[in-house]
């Protein structure tokens, strides 16, 4: 089993959850192989949190449930449609658990939860509620070079890339570079 580096360039958790699929436009590549995969993802994205997290094989399966209603959800917004009511249902039922609570301990902030694994899903569909809703439909895209969807939280709204440092933006940067001096 290979140990990919996990990618969290989105803008948003749950579209980090999405990418966990690689390459979904050509030949995909699952990157939650196994639980610990799982484990690791969310110390990527929640190790600030400071919750211990053991995940189980359900866990994966449920991990893989509401990463895939989020890419549907997400694909039908690009398309300038409504998510499938199924995909919605699977979204609202995650939301519904119960969330990180933050704790006042010795003047830190110190986060609880009954199970550290349902209170990463539940913040993982708030956060796919918040980019799926109707209000912030114009800031969801798609990569033009990757297909990798993003949510936009640049001020002017304008981010075309997946990422503009290191991924696709700087290639298509250093292809016009290189296409200008050329001319």
């Amino acid at each position: 089993m290979t140990r990919r580096k996990f990618e969290t360039c989105s803008g948003a958790p749950c579209l980090d959850l999405v990418d966990t699929v690689a390459n979904r436009s050509g030949c995909a590549i699952e990157l939650l192989e196994g639980p610990a995969d799982l484990d690791r993802w969310f110390g990527v994205v929640f190790g600030d949190l400071g919750l211990d997290v053991l995940s189980s094989s359900a866990d994966l399966q449920a991990a893989t449930e509401l990463r895939e209603a989020i890419y549907r959800g997400a694909s039908a917004r690009l398309k300038g449609e409504v998510p499938a009511a199924d995909d919605t249902a699977i979204i609202n039922r995650y939301a519904r658990l119960p969330q990180p609570v933050p704790q006042l301990v010795e003047g830190k902030v110190v986060y609880t939860a009954i199970s550290a694994v349902q209170s990463f899903f539940s913040s993982l569909a708030a956060d796919a509620i918040r980019c799926l809703s109707q209000s912030n439909m114009a800031r969801l895209r798609s990569c033009p070079e990757c297909r990798m969807i993003f949510f936009d939280n640049s001020h002017p709204g304008r981010r075309v890339w997946c990422s503009s440092a290191k991924g696709c933006g700087n290639r298509a940067k250093v292809r016009r570079h290189r296409a200008r001096k050329a001319e």
